[in-house]
């Protein structure tokens, strides 16, 4: 049996997540198939199925390699340890956010937000989540972003006016629907927002942080001074 170089069997998946990727483009997640793949990189179907055994399988792959095309750990490693004040650093964090969301929309928006259709069944939203190994960009950061206001209600520096919870709820409602919004503009051509609105990503960190860092900012004592 001839000997294949080094790393042949790892091109050959990329390659064919690479046609995958191209497929969830112009196709539905929830609509792609093993045969599109097939028929698309030009591998036979036993050379497809050496690499991926399922379709489910390619998915979570495509979800993984994404989650690895930014450095975004030592991004919130660094604002975190900066000096900033917790106002700063949320801000900070909020702006690293939609500095991802618009470096991948265009590519990636589309796949991230028909994953939650192909994740409706629970049983196939299991078998998704268990390959899913690397850390989830977003997540990851409102994560990093839930600890640092933890710790800042903590010390008594955040006085919330409502729930932290509400709080939160928030914050993932405010990211998810602007992935959601410029996936539709970006990658469906919806074009049709209500009342004319535009969506500017260098706009969005300050006014998602005026409206947290007011929530957060409650202290009865300083009621009507200013």
């Amino acid at each position: 049996m001839p000997k294949v170089k080094e790393g042949y069997f790892e091109d050959k998946k990329n390659s064919i997540l690479d046609v995958a990727e191209r497929l969830c483009l112009t196709k539905p997640l929830n609509k792609l198939t093993m045969a599109d793949i097939t028929k698309e990189s030009g591998f036979s179907p036993g050379a497809i199925y050496a690499s991926f055994s399922d379709i489910d399988e390619v998915i979570v792959a495509l979800i993984n390699r994404m989650s690895v095309t930014a450095d975004f750990e030592g991004a919130v490693t660094e604002i975190l340890g900066s000096e900033s004040t917790p106002e700063e650093k949320i801000k900070n964090l909020f702006s690293l956010v939609f500095e991802m969301i618009s470096s991948t929309v265009s590519v990636y928006g589309k796949i991230y937000n028909e994953y939650t259709l192909v994740a409706v069944d629970v049983e196939r939203r299991k078998k998704l989540e268990s390959g899913v190994t690397e850390k989830q960009a977003y997540s990851y950061v409102q994560t990093a972003l839930m600890g640092l206001i933890d710790d800042n209600i903590a010390t008594g520096y955040f006085k919330p006016r409502t729930s932290k919870g509400s709080v939160y709820a928030l914050i993932i409602a405010f990211i998810d629907g602007i992935i959601r919004d410029l996936s539709l503009v970006e990658c469906y051509d919806f074009g049709n927002v209500p009342y004319g609105v535009t969506f500017k990503e260098s706009d969005l960190p300050e006014a998602i942080t005026d409206s947290v860092v007011f929530l957060l900012n409650h202290d009865e004592n300083q009621k009507g001074a200013s």
